[in-house]
This record gives structure tokens, C-alpha cells and sequence, in this order.
């Protein structure tokens, strides 16, 4: 026997976009949700919020990069499939890794065995740009003309860096044992001072299993640095 078609289904109407909100409550005078004035070190970074004393509404995903004085490494924010931390002069990705026991699962991260980050040379005073939902744009400046930004996405398996009159860098905590410039593998360890030009880049690390894959527009100049790590040396990007 066949089985009996499904019932039609009968999808609801689109609802006006043209309500209102679902309320018009005052959160202080009608659901006494008082703001408490921070004073001293528990005030907001005014750099990044401007001069405030009560706290935003915000628990938005970027939130632990700006605690403090935005410059901690350890106030990483998860930005699948990385963990990313926002520093004073750079943007780090961190791939994760699982560990299990009988009665947790937990997402961790290593700070030099799965890390590679973007700077550039002189940059600092990070500033978050701008955001929405899914997203924060972060700022570094050198001068009013040299600046670096990055927007984190989440679910963007790329982190990019856009430079303006601005030194490239790519920095790590690790050796190198694998690295590729435009499809030819270059002889390691990278003598320091080596100078070549790239746009397509493979990096492997002597403690990480994972390939990094790095793309530059326009090519850049690329220099080693010491101890076989290699720095981006371009101007603009």
C-alpha cells in the first residue's frame, strides 16, 4: 500500500511590518531597572564609548574586547571557527580544540600552539568602528594617514586586515616547517632579511597540524624575520 499524501500545509500570512514594539515600557520609571553609576577603573573605556557612566545594554558577541582597556589577549571573543583576540596593535586567530571528560565538553585554545596574527608596524589606539549583529569593524591608527582595520564576522572562515599607508605584518609564536609563496615551497629555516614577493602564502607550524592559507591584494613584499617567522613588509594593501 502507498502511504497516504501529506496534509497541505497553509504557511501564515507576512505579518505588518508596520506594528509597533512589542513594548513601551520605560525601563526606569516603569520596570525600575536603575542604571548604576560606575566610578573609577569600573567605568566604560572612554576611548572606545566616550565619556559614560552607566553601562550600554549591549551582551552583543564582541563584547570581551572592549572590557577593560581593550588590550588583554585573554579577553578572546568566539568568532566561529576561530577565537579571536583584539590586542592594541594586532588581531589574533586562534583555532580551537575540544576536550572531553565524563561530565564537561569544553572549546579551548592555546595561545602559541594555534595562533597567527595580523599587525602592523607602529599601530595602536584600537578602536571599534563600527558593529551590528553579526559583526564589529576594529580600528588601529599609526598616524590620521596610516591605519589598519579588521571586521569579524561571525562564521567567516577568513580574517582579513585592510591597510592604508600602512607595514603589513604576519607575526606567530611559532617556528615555521611549511611555507609556500605563490605555489613554491621556500627553503626553511627563512635566513632573516630574505626579501620576495607574494600573493598566495601556506604556512605550517612545527606544534599545529592545521595549514594556514594567507592571500594579499595587491601583492606584497614579504621579509623573515628572526627565528624563521616571517613578516609582511608592504605599503598599503
Amino acid at each position: 500500500d502507498k502511504w497516504p499524501a501529506p496534509p497541505p500545509v497553509k504557511y501564515p500570512e507576512p505579518e505588518d511590518s508596520r506594528r509597533g514594539p512589542l513594548s513601551n515600557a520605560d525601563p526606569v520609571n516603569d520596570l525600575d531597572m536603575v542604571g548604576v553609576e560606575r566610578v573609577g577603573t569600573a567605568l566604560p573605556v572612554e576611548k572606545l564609548w566616550g565619556n559614560v557612566k552607566t553601562p550600554y545594554p549591549t551582551h552583543e558577541f564582541y563584547e570581551n574586547i572592549i572590557l577593560g582597556d581593550g588590550t588583554k589577549p585573554e579577553n578572546v571573543i568566539t568568532v566561529l571557527p576561530y577565537i579571536v583576540s583584539v590586542q592594541s596593535d594586532m588581531v589574533s586567530a586562534i583555532e580551537p580544540f575540544v576536550t572531553a571528560s565524563e561530565s564537561q565538553v569544553q572549546q579551548i585554545f592555546d595561545e602559541v600552539m594555534g595562533m597567527v596574527s595580523l599587525s602592523g608596524k607602529g599601530m595602536g589606539f584600537q578602536r571599534v568602528v563600527r558593529s551590528d549583529k553579526l559583526s564589529v569593524t576594529v580600528g588601529w591608527v599609526q598616524s590620521p594617514s596610516s591605519v589598519m582595520q579588521t571586521t569579524l564576522v561571525q562564521g567567516d572562515p577568513f580574517i582579513s586586515m585592510q591597510y592604508f599607508s600602512a607595514q603589513p605584518q604576519i607575526l606567530s609564536p611559532q617556528l615555521l616547517n611549511h611555507f609556500e609563496v605563490d605555489g613554491e615551497k621556500m627553503k626553511l629555516p627563512c635566513k632573516a632579511g630574505t626579501r620576495f614577493t607574494a600573493s598566495k602564502m601556506k604556512f605550517g607550524f612545527i606544534q599545529h597540524d592545521a595549514l594556514w592559507h594567507g592571500y594579499a591584494f595587491p601583492p606584497l613584499d614579504l621579509e623573515c624575520g628572526g627565528g624563521g617567522a616571517p613578516a609582511l613588509t608592504g605599503r598599503g594593501g
